[in-house]
């Protein structure tokens, strides 16, 4: 008897789509770990880096569209957010965790758990991270 474990394929560039793209607005799907530390790595990434060689010819133009590069990361961040504790079964307010000091760990230690395998009430697993044995 072989047993394989199976798991689909997932890289930053997907990853970063998703989490900054596809579903910037998505507040009831489930986001995997690959999609929000992969996704917002990258993201957060080209944002410093845009910003660098954006403060160095400052103008209003660029300040305009800097603040609205800044606001879509915002909802970028808070969406994937509230989708990665869907994926790991917990209701998206419990990001407000956040507010307190020692509830940042609380949401560390989340971030980090691996999807739940089963369907919850935000809907089944993300394809990539269903483990299956193979025969």
């Amino acid at each position: 008897m072989n047993n394989m474990l199976v798991v689909k394929n997932m890289n930053f560039g997907i990853a970063t789509k998703k989490y900054a793209v596809d579903n910037i607005f998505d507040f009831r799907g489930r986001a995997s770990r690959w999609e929000y530390w992969g996704g917002s790595l990258v993201f957060n990434s080209i944002a410093s880096f845009v910003d660098i060689i954006a403060w160095r010819n400052v103008s209003l133009t660029i300040l305009l569209l800097l603040i609205a590069f800044y606001i879509w990361a915002i909802i970028a961040g808070l969406t994937c957010g509230i989708r990665r504790m869907h994926d790991v079964g917990k209701s998206g307010w419990t990001l407000l965790w956040s507010l307190t000091g020692i509830g940042v760990f609380y949401l560390l230690y989340l971030d980090v758990q691996p999807s739940q395998q089963n369907e919850n009430p935000w809907g089944a697993p993300p394809e990539h991270t269903i483990t299956t044995n193979e025969k």
